[in-house]
């Protein structure tokens, strides 16, 4: 399971999980800069599957970012201060 891999030091997580993603986040250890999720209907393990893992991802403290029919994206502060950097 993906518990097993989660050390800690993952810094862009796209979960596709045939919507079990909540399942997957709340396990979650590392706290990316980015967090991608995909979503499609037919695909939902509980029917307050996105629901359920996009709350807990604002409650982590990370801002929508892009959002399009079946996908979303939250970045955290981290990734929010890269934008604002000088080139």
């Amino acid at each position: 399971t993906f518990d097993n891999f989660d050390i800690g030091n993952i810094d862009v997580l796209y979960l596709d999980c045939e919507g079990c993603e909540f399942f997957v986040l709340e396990k979650m250890i590392s706290r990316p800069i980015m967090i991608n999720l995909r979503f499609l209907p037919q695909f939902q393990c509980a029917p307050d599957s996105f629901d359920k893992s996009v709350g807990f991802i604002k409650n982590l403290g990370y801002t929508l970012s892009y959002s399009s029919k079946y996908e979303v994206e939250f970045a955290n502060e981290r990734a929010l201060s890269y934008s604002r950097l000088p080139i």
